[in-house]
């Protein structure tokens, strides 16, 4: 069933701020496996010569707002978009959703591997925000949307919210909101086909940010930017169906 119709009936100007982690792993890797800052230098060069290359119209953008456009798809998609597609920016539309978000998708990494980590795995990383700003949105969670709400959200299966992706690119959407899948609170997050839509070329509000992961549990601590810092811990049942942590693009 096609829903190209309503999406471009559904077309309408989005704008708000987003909030995105990343992940703080390629500095603090390659520190510990050199000598030098010189070495260190030469070393993350290397690394960037291997990297694919960042698509032309994304030249102006901070590197942590075009760095989401470079990569190709994974090799199941994402919630949006399916192996064969251009990469999305997915953010939240608030600081809680987001660490919801990274909590389940530290689950995932840990779950994932094959030998088990002898210690909780502590990793850094940077919550920042941006701007959102563009004529040609769509709002998933709006009424219009509603009779097909629960297969927006599901935490198990992607081929629905795929299908709305790849119809959402031929009408010439540009950024969506859409229901977290994650979060109970049902917060709301961002989904960008171009950075044409970002309002401003650089995030703000960076905080740097460490989580400690184990089959039990996420812990986050945030430190704001006047020194304090905020805690919250995810238990895995939080994000469990059926007993297990969710594959929905595999």
């Amino acid at each position: 069933m096609s829903y190209l119709n309503r999406i471009k009936a559904s077309i309408e100007p989005v704008k708000g701020q987003g909030f995105r982690v990343a992940e703080s792993q390629e500095h603090v890797a390659t520190t510990d496996i050199v000598d030098s800052a010189a070495e260190q230098s030469r070393l993350e060069e290397l690394l960037e010569e291997n990297k694919p290359r960042y698509p032309d119209f994304v030249d102006n953008l901070h590197y942590l707002l075009k760095t989401p456009f470079r990569y190709p798809p994974l090799i199941y998609g994402s919630r949006f978009g399916q192996p064969f597609e251009k990469s999305l920016f997915y953010g939240a539309a608030d600081t809680k959703t987001a660490l919801a978000e990274t909590a389940f998708y530290r689950f995932v990494f840990v779950y994932d591997t094959r030998v088990p980590f002898p210690k909780p795995v502590k990793s850094q990383h940077t919550i920042f925000e941006v701007a959102v700003k563009t004529d040609s949105g769509v709002k998933l969670q709006s009424p219009d949307w509603q009779d097909v709400r629960d297969q927006l959200v599901s935490p198990v299966d992607y081929r629905f919210t795929q299908a709305i992706g790849t119809e959402m690119r031929e009408a010439g959407v540009e950024a969506f909101q859409f229901i977290s899948a994650r979060a109970v609170e049902a917060g709301i997050n961002w989904g960008l086909f171009s950075p044409r839509a970002f309002q401003k070329a650089k995030p703000s509000n960076l905080r740097p940010m460490i989580a400690v992961t184990t089959k039990e549990k996420v812990s986050i601590s945030v430190t704001e930017p006047d020194g304090t810092s905020t805690a919250i811990e995810y238990p895995v049942t939080h994000f469990m169906i059926s007993g297990r942590i969710p594959r929905p693009a595999s």
